[in-house]
């Protein structure tokens, strides 16, 4: 068996997945239900870039690292119960912040939201904070008779400022090897 083989399994004996998330809401007064969230279908994990600063040193262009891109929006498809509670729960959080009927604004109303990435046997490998994040609302959602098969799956985007990378001490699965 050659080397690299023993390198790669070393590394990755067991890919991690890519559906075995989970997604918690948190803010100071109140907390999102947690069987809700447990149900959302996808998201995607933000990215964070450090910002180019480029200067010029005797005609040549120098590139250096600058503070990252803060700040940004995150996205979650959540299907829907017979019952709506998905959707009565996640307005439940946005009219913390915007009252539809009297149009008063509470902005002040931030929290965090954490995404955990977890492996085979639930721990968690890693996770990200999104800080200072407030709800923008849901996405226009399609009806139709042509699919008696669909269900509802709402689209909520959120606004957040930045974030925070949480990486745990998860050991991950044995080396097949034994190395």
């Amino acid at each position: 068996m050659s080397r690299k083989i023993n390198t790669f399994a070393s590394f990755i004996t067991q890919p991690l997945n890519v559906y075995n998330f989970q997604i918690r809401i948190t803010s100071p007064t109140d907390k999102v239900d947690e069987s809700v969230l447990m149900v959302v279908e996808s998201t995607k994990f933000p990215s964070e870039k450090l910002r180019e600063m480029v200067l010029n040193y005797q005609g040549e262009k120098i590139s250096y690292p600058a503070k990252p891109e803060n700040g940004g929006t995150w996205t979650i498809t959540i299907p829907e119960g017979d019952k709506a509670q998905v959707r009565k729960e996640l307005d439940r959080l946005k009219n913390k912040q915007y009252d539809q009927k009297s149009g008063v604004m509470s902005p002040s109303f931030w929290y965090d939201i954490e995404v955990f990435h977890r492996d085979l046997q639930d721990n968690i490998v890693f996770s990200i904070v999104l800080h200072g994040c407030w709800m923008m609302g849901r996405n226009e959602h399609e009806v139709k008779t042509d699919n008696v098969t669909d269900s509802v799956k709402w689209s909520y985007d959120f606004k957040y400022q930045w974030i925070e990378d949480k990486v745990n001490d998860n050991e991950g699965s044995p080396n097949p090897f034994g190395e």
